[in-house]
């Protein structure tokens, strides 16, 4: 397994209940999609706080 596979899985991993909900990772980037302002500021939060680790 090369670093990408194995950085890709843990991202993946890390970010399992918000895939298709309102995140896509590909490769290092974590793209949020929200319906609104206020939803977008509400799903932002969300995966700092797993960033973060809390």
């Amino acid at each position: 397994m090369n670093a990408l596979v194995a950085f890709m899985d843990l991202m993946n991993r890390m970010f399992l209940p918000y895939l298709d909900q309102f995140v896509v990772v590909f490769i290092d980037d974590i793209l949020i999609y929200s319906r609104s302002e206020a939803e977008h500021d509400k799903h932002l939060r969300t995966i700092l706080q797993v960033l973060h680790g809390k």
